[in-house]
């Protein structure tokens, strides 16, 4: 009797081993229908094009055609100086197949079964996210507006011009004309957009540290429907350095926020210019090189992990750790330069690429915590 218990046990052991749990679900869109790959501009070529004599030639005249062709089919939210297909980027391919596997593949590289963007929206239902930043963080909320476009109810952005760009064709009009002109695709000015099931989608410029004044940066969004949930997505920007007193100050007395708030705190997002090796813009000013592929721990790191961390979990904050992937991937940084003619941005990135990487960690990470 006890030789019959002993094996039935053994074999109930071993029949256990071999059932696969189930894997969770994976948030995995298929970016090539969110943004548009009609390619502009000739590739390699990082220099504004353009000026009002350029384009009544007969050359600007095909830009001006080009890029109408590629603004009906973009992403509603996309910064034609970020798109990789746009400006004709050597790498828009690779870091949109990087987006795409990120996440979703199997053991055997097979591409895993995705959860459609509908249920996701249904279970994030009745939430606002709002991504406060600079315009990095403007690039989050781009690439979370982009994947969400299919689902699409209402538009509250504005556009304007970037003053370097005024007349290059990543600028040019797409509607009205005078005062009323619409600059769709140059600059997008802080506001949200609705999606279906109640999900809503904003920006709040917020250059200066997450640490400071970040409350007064999101009231007005808080403010405007309080059965919302709120998810504030912020993180270390590039203007106003967190300095490590600040954090000390911040593990104190953190920033309160209504009770139906969630605050994600994102990993610092490391530059990655050659003339420094921790990627930091160079004070001398910017050169032609490319980015450097990967980068040094910088100082902004540095406090982070040092101080920022530990207190934002102390505040109750999530996070999302992004730093290790966005270090590694240097080659991924957009084309055109704030500064035309100076060669690569290494600051931003090129779309679609990583901002899509940390919008589906994101919503893996909501869909997950419902």
């Amino acid at each position: 009797m006890m030789r019959t218990l002993i094996g039935l046990s053994l074999f109930i052991a071993a029949s256990a081993l071999k059932v696969k749990p189930e894997p969770a679900a994976k948030y995995c869109p298929n970016l090539s229908s969110k943004y548009s790959d009609v390619r502009v501009r000739p590739e390699g070529n990082y220099s504004a094009i353009g000026g009002k004599k350029f384009f009544k030639s007969a050359e600007g005249s095909k830009m001006k055609q080009a890029f109408a062709n590629w603004a009906a089919s973009a992403c509603p939210w996309e910064e034609s100086r970020h798109s990789g297909f746009f400006v004709g980027d050597k790498q828009a391919h690779a870091a949109e197949e990087f987006a795409n596997n990120f996440g979703c593949l199997g053991q055997d590289g097979e591409h895993l079964a995705s959860v459609s963007t509908d249920d996701v929206l249904r279970q994030l239902s009745n939430t606002r996210f709002i991504f406060a930043g600079d315009s990095v963080s403007r690039q989050f909320s781009q690439a979370m507006m982009c994947q969400l476009r299919d689902h699409f109810v209402k538009d509250g952005f504005k556009w304007a011009q970037w003053p370097v760009y005024a007349n290059a064709e990543q600028c040019l009009p797409v509607a009205g004309k005078g005062e009323k002109t619409t600059y769709q695709h140059c600059k997008m000015e802080s506001g949200c957009s609705t999606f279906q099931h109640g999900v809503e989608v904003c920006f709040a410029d917020h250059p200066g540290c997450a640490a400071t004044k970040l409350g007064d940066s999101v009231k007005d969004f808080l403010n405007k429907d309080k059965t919302a949930r709120n998810v504030i997505v912020v993180g270390t920007g590039h203007h106003g350095h967190c300095k490590p007193e600040q954090w000390t100050a911040f593990h104190k007395t953190p920033p309160k926020f209504p009770a139906n708030t969630k605050v994600v705190f994102n990993d610092f997002v490391p530059q990655h210019f050659s003339e420094n090796a921790d990627g930091h813009f160079p004070l001398t000013g910017q050169s032609n090189n490319d980015c450097l592929a990967t980068v040094e721990v910088s100082e902004d790191r540095k406090v982070e992990l040092d101080k920022a961390i530990t207190a934002v979990e102390s505040a109750g904050w999530s996070r999302l750790e992004t730093y290790n992937l966005n270090a590694g991937n240097g080659k991924f940084h957009a084309s055109l330069a704030g500064v035309p003619g100076k060669g690569k941005d290494c600051t931003h990135w090129l779309m679609p690429g990583m901002p899509d990487v940390w919008t589906k960690m994101l919503i893996q990470q909501m869909y997950d915590s419902k």
